[in-house]
């Protein structure tokens, strides 16, 4: 139809001759734009929804955290039916709920939108996880019982297709197991993820993280790197403490082959305690990322996160007494309360966080408080008693012989 000189514009005869059809009564081709006809058809009413959609601030969460949900729907509906799988609320009519996931599992959203010209839903299965915590640091993992990933403390995800972390006994740095990715099979611009559920350094005074990991490049492989990001708010911003590449990574000559490390093809690399000083926090996480280029397998061991635990003494109570200490059948708890409390804890963890008994749970009065606690049943070791309101902890370390 452009005839002009710029291929961008109508000539004015042009414009002419299409007015002049659109007008027109042959073929009915001025009924296109008479307003009896489009509200006939429909075309003056309400735009018909074809599609349902959503998105969520965040998708991989912690216990008790709480997220926000926003409608992405097309063509503007006026009602919302939301639907939470494990969330409280579980149902929500507002355009954009916020809602608390409090227990461990992957769940469902659905959402149902819906005008005076009709309704449509959208069900996304397996849509948020809230990842469970595996107790009070420090940690320890060899992978020797771990069966596979996902498992109770690691889950995996991909940007990408190829093969991800996987448990491996086809190498290990100690015992027979650890974690691989199949890189040898893969494409190159893949990143794959190993994250670990979240973990409690909140009693930490320092913490430490080392590992060991294998690596050979292929003859003509490119740059691959191991990343070490850790998190201090259960995932939601990550810090880069750790990057391997190079020669960093590599723990073996090149091969074109499917690469399994022998013993001494494994190195260990460490994150010191003065980089983590920020990180000794309830949900503390860490993932490793391996960015493939065209490079051979990888593997990883023996992840340990390790520090002493600390014994706070905070404004929490006064004059805190644990006696006799070290203890054989029992042991005396006294303290003094300044301030009444309404949801107080006193437990007993052994040093892994493992919550061995509960002594106190509910309201606390003013006063002093005295406990006599039974440690007849208690394996020879070393505890912790762990009092907190909730904002507040203060943690004894009670060692029983």
């Amino acid at each position: 139809m452009d005839y002009s000189y710029c291929s961008k514009m109508f000539t004015e005869g042009q414009r002419t001759r299409m007015r002049t059809a659109m007008v027109s009564s042959v073929s009915g081709r001025s009924n296109l734009w008479k307003t009896s006809n489009l509200n006939v058809t429909g075309a003056n009413g309400v735009g018909a929804l074809c599609k349902a959609d959503f998105s969520a601030e965040q998708r991989i969460i912690c216990e008790g955290t709480t997220i926000d949900f926003t409608d992405e729907s097309y063509h503007s509906p006026t009602a919302w039916s939301w639907s939470f799988q494990g969330g409280s609320p579980s149902v929500s009519s507002s355009q954009s709920p916020s809602v608390t996931y409090n227990s461990a599992g992957t769940y469902e959203v659905a959402l149902t939108v819906s005008n005076s010209g009709g309704a449509v839903s959208q069900t996304k299965t397996q849509y948020i996880k809230v990842v469970p915590s595996s107790g009070n640091g420090p940690k320890q993992e060899s992978f020797e019982n771990v069966t596979s990933i996902p498992s109770s403390n690691w889950f995996s995800e991909s940007i990408g297709a190829g093969s991800g972390w996987e448990v491996t006994e086809d190498a290990a740095a100690t015992g027979s197991k650890s974690v691989m990715i199949k890189n040898s099979q893969n494409a190159e611009g893949i990143d794959h993820e190993l994250l670990s559920t979240s973990i409690n350094l909140d009693l930490n005074l320092s913490a430490e993280i080392s590992f060991k990991y294998a690596f050979a490049r292929k003859p003509d492989g490119g740059n691959d790197r191991l990343i070490v990001r850790v998190s201090k708010d259960c995932g939601q911003t990550w810090s880069t403490k750790k990057s391997l590449s190079g020669s960093a990574i590599q723990t073996s000559s090149a091969t074109n082959g499917y690469f399994v490390p022998s013993d001494s093809e494994w190195k260990t690399t460490t994150i010191s305690s003065n980089s983590l000083a920020n990180f000794l926090v309830s949900d503390f996480r860490i993932k490793f990322v391996f960015e493939g280029a065209g490079g051979n397998n990888v593997y990883i061991d023996d992840v340990n996160i390790s520090g002493p635990v600390s014994i706070k003494e905070t404004e929490l109570v006064n004059q805190l007494r644990l006696f006799p200490n070290p203890a054989k059948n029992e042991v005396n708890l006294s303290f003094v309360n300044e301030s009444l409390k309404e949801n107080y804890t006193i437990s007993i963890v052994d040093v892994i966080g493992k919550q061995i008994e509960t002594i106190q749970s509910g309201f606390l009065d003013l006063g002093e408080h005295n406990y006599l606690i039974n440690t007849s049943n208690y394996k020879s070791g070393i505890y912790f008693v762990v009092m907190s309101d909730g904002n507040s902890k203060s943690v004894k370390k009670l060692i029983v012989e």
